[in-house]
């Protein structure tokens, strides 16, 4: 016996009640959208209702709904844009279909939503002008959520996306449901993207379900008719269309609902006697008896409502707006409405599905609202969203995010992804791995600052898509680049007085600034622990346009690695042929790139290495650099190696004293950050390492104007070179340096299984005891090893003989040589061995 409460009419829709489960019972996406043959080359089509309203029920897509001036939604434009790419990897023709008219049979509906809409926006707004705001920003997100519609920005905003993509969009005059099914009778699709499982029973033969737009490839669930229609109960494998639209209109779906507390099994019985061929009864009668008694379900609340005395007649309107929905299509060249499937002889449309749609159908022609210039709700296109206007300047408008009216949605209500874009045109660094909670904090300090507009980060919107990080892509490039390699070429470009700047302290401060002895000290750290991957460096003679001027240019690029855990950020140095440095198209594509940050600072210190030390190789300055995090991260480091050398006993160990699990990490991570530069407990680097640097740079910026002395780091560099040129300090340095040489080295000999002579003669030594106590019966012979060290026994003796005369006597297995193996030397041999 199943009863189920009615849903309240926000939660409405999404097709016949629990057909969905029993079309797949479970939530797997064993399906791939961008690799499935049955979707491959086909065109499918895809109802925008479900991706819109599953963007606007998020957080991020309320969030952005409610923002004034009006925001481009970003998850719809995410989501869209997903899609498309999945489409284009299958070469999939995306058929999307636009919502229309709302019905007659959906009006009630319809208005009970909006003043669900309506009372949660009310709710929230009164939230949001209390003094709990601050407090409840999950009660607020939740009702924001419950307060979404689908406005004609929204939509204009997903059907620029797919029109861009170069897929198909089309109105359909009333439900996406109707026209799609329509589609794939007709043969104008051949399959269907919805969670709506109404399109199934209307007669998808191919629908597409819980598609994961976070997947990469589109993860999905493919429901073919032919496979599926079996689940519904037993004996449905041979329902008609009818059938399964009867069931449907019984067990409840978007233009009905289920009479309250109508068991599961009443409705399989009902279906068994309709289908029986012994049966006498008319439809009516089986429709008129299942609802002897019953009501409606009281829409909103898990009680009885009106006595159900009108359930045949509404059960048979719903099966004929079913099976003849109203479809938009060409009748000799014509866009005319039609039925989905051919009317009853003699009917007419107010008989089959209780309204004239053609009457109903009055802001729009059907080839307007098809081919969407206009919109069938409207009668108008759908608006595109303006860019703001600066409130500081009319005369100009302003990008996207640039200006939020804080005062109608306040801070704490707005999305991150709008908060980054606010400060990003204000000039306030903060990388991609920022929390809301940071954000809010900067967000706030800057309207306590009145933080102006950064007309730098407004220009770069102006003229390219505005983004948190700033690549190389932003240089206005006129002629093909062709990146060189060469390392000795590139070295002596960087020493050429005549096209290259001489990088000392001064020109430091000069370029970068005085002070900011924050970023100094990081672009130092940088320097020494790793994170610059001096093999990396390259470049290129190309032409650019900077400022409508165009100037002929050298570009470096080198990669950094900011921690252990981040990504590689590249750093462009651009240089006119006249040796000018130019700072506005020079970037780091980090979240501070477009600021100096401490990786291109980093890399002007490896300049000056170059120019100061000029009789060096690339290889010498290699050499004197520290091994690179990313080379460390890309080669194994196998458990011996590392932990070979540690004089730390394990936990429950024979030797020594037991230790923690926590001082036992301590010691193996003390170990590696003596020799792995980068791991150094001096400096602590993390996935934070983003947001340090960005509240670096606020504090420096903060300090400008102040007397403090800069950090010479040209001169440290100079130090560190002494350093290393003394002898014993070099000797030092040398001894704890890992290198990818030896770590390559150690690596071969164990793949490659070639033991040191010491460690091969020991194991050797250790079969030849083996063997002889097997022999003797001391153990057990009865093994696969037996037969192992029987089988090379000549050979052991020979390779024995041989490394007994290179390996010190001191370095070679303990025991006695005699051939009595007897309990006094059996005790003695296993002590022996777990000394060893």
């Amino acid at each position: 016996m199943e009863d189920e409460a009615p849903l309240p009419l926000s939660l409405r829709g999404g097709g016949v009640k629990q057909l969905s489960k029993k079309l797949r019972p479970s939530s797997e996406t064993p399906d791939v959208f961008s690799t499935s043959l049955l979707l491959h080359g086909k065109r499918i089509g895809i109802d925008l209702s479900v991706i819109l309203h599953k963007s606007l029920g998020t957080e991020d897509g309320a969030g952005e709904f409610f923002l004034v001036p009006t925001y481009p939604n970003n998850e719809v434009i995410e989501r869209c844009t997903r899609l498309c790419s999945y489409a284009k990897t299958n070469e999939i023709t995306l058929v999307v279909s636009v919502d229309g008219m709302y019905h007659p049979m959906k009006e009630a509906v319809n208005v009970a939503r909006k003043e669900e809409r309506d009372k949660a926006e009310a709710n929230f707004r009164a939230l949001l002008a209390s003094d709990e705001a601050e407090t409840k920003t999950k009660e607020i997100a939740k009702l924001m959520k419950k307060a979404v519609w689908v406005s004609p920005e929204v939509i204009g905003t997903a059907v620029k996306v797919f029109r861009e993509h170069g897929h198909e969009v089309y109105g359909a005059p009333y439900e996406s449901d109707f026209q799609l099914v329509y589609w794939e009778l007709s043969g104008f699709t051949s399959g269907t993207y919805t969670i709506d499982s109404d399109i199934f029973a209307m007669g998808s033969k191919l629908m597409v379900d819980l598609i994961n737009f976070k997947s990469a490839t589109g993860k999905c669930k493919i429901l073919v008719r032919e496979e599926v229609l079996g689940k519904v109960m037993e004996g449905s494998e041979s329902w008609t269309d009818r059938d399964l639209i009867l069931y449907s209109a019984i067990s409840g779906c978007d233009f009905i609902d289920r009479l309250y507390r109508l068991e599961q099994t009443a409705i399989e019985n009902l279906m068994r006697e309709y289908k029986d061929p012994q049966n006498t009864k008319s439809l009516d009668q089986l429709l008129h008896e299942i609802s002897q008694g019953r009501h409606w379900p009281l829409v909103g609340h898990n009680k009885a409502g009106a006595p159900a005395t009108d359930f045949v007649e509404k059960v048979q309107r719903c099966i004929g707006l079913m099976t003849h929905a109203p479809v938009a299509a060409t009748v000799d060249g014509q866009y005319n409405i039609v039925p989905l499937r051919p009317f009853p002889a003699d009917k007419q449309w107010e008989e089959v599905i209780g309204f004239n749609p053609l009457v109903h159908f009055s802001r729009a022609t059907v080839e307007g609202a098809y081919k969407l210039t206009q919109w069938a709700r409207t009668g108008e296109a759908f608006p595109e969203i303006s860019r703001p206007i600066d409130p500081n300047n009319s005369s100009r408008s302003l990008p996207h995010g640039a200006h939020i009216k804080f005062d109608v949605i306040p801070v704490t209500a707005c999305p991150a992804s709008v908060l980054r874009q606010w400060l990003f045109y204000r000039g306030v660094p903060q990388p991609k791995a920022t929390t809301k909670k940071d954000l809010l904090d900067l967000v706030k300090h800057a309207l306590e600052l009145k933080q102006s507009l950064d007309e730098d980060a407004i220009a770069s919107a102006n003229t390219a898509v505005a983004k948190s990080y700033v690549p190389v892509d932003n240089i206005n490039v006129l002629s093909a680049v062709e990146w060189v390699a060469d390392r000795e070429a590139i070295i002596a470009a960087l020493r050429d007085k005549t096209s290259m700047p001489q990088i000392d302290s001064c020109y430091i401060d000069k370029i970068f600034g005085e002070g900011k002895n924050g970023i100094r000290e990081r672009a130092w750290l940088r320097f020494v622990s790793g994170h610059l991957d001096i093999e990396t460096l390259r470049m290129t003679v190309t032409r650019i346009k900077v400022c409508e001027k165009i100037e002929d240019v050298r570009i470096f690029e080198m990669k950094v690695t900011p921690s252990m855990k981040n990504v590689v950020y590249s750093v462009y140095v651009v240089v006119t042929a006249q040796g000018t440095y130019l700072p506005k198209v020079s970037k780091c594509d980090c979240p501070n790139g477009w600021l100096f940050c401490s990786h291109t600072l980093a890399c002007f210190l490896i300049i000056n290495l170059i120019q100061i030390q000029a009789d060096w190789t690339f290889d010498d300055v290699v050499n004197f650099m520290p091994v690179p995090i990313k080379s460390l991260q890309s080669f194994p480091l196998a458990a011996s190696y590392v932990f070979g050398q540690l004089r730390v006993s394990r936990p429950g160990s024979k030797l020594g004293k037991k230790k923690s699990d926590a001082d036992y990490a301590k010691s193996i991570a003390n170990n590696i950050a003596s020799d792995i530069p980068g791991y150094s407990g001096r400096y602590k680097i993390t996935d934070a390492d983003a947001m340090a640097e960005s509240k670096t740079i606020a504090v420096d910026l903060k300090a400008r104007g102040s007397n403090v002395k800069s950090i010479d780091l040209c001169q440290r560099i100079a130090e560190k070179v002494n350093d290393e040129k003394d002898t014993s300090r070099r000797r030092k340095n040398n001894d704890a340096k890992v290198t990818i040489a030896g770590i390559t080295s150690y690596n071969q000999n164990l793949v490659a299984e070639r033991p040191t002579n010491k460690v091969a003669l020991r194991k050797y030594h250790r079969h030849e005891r083996l063997h002889r106590m097997m022999k003797d019966r001391c153990i057990p012979n009865e093994s696969a090893m037996w037969h192992y060290i029987e089988h090379f026994k000549g050979d052991r003796a020979r390779k024995i003989e041989t490394l007994g005369n290179v390996v010190p006597e001191s370095e070679q297995l303990l025991g006695p040589k005699s051939v009595d193996y007897k309990s006094e030397y059996l005790d003695k041999y296993f002590k022996d061995y777990d000394a060893e």
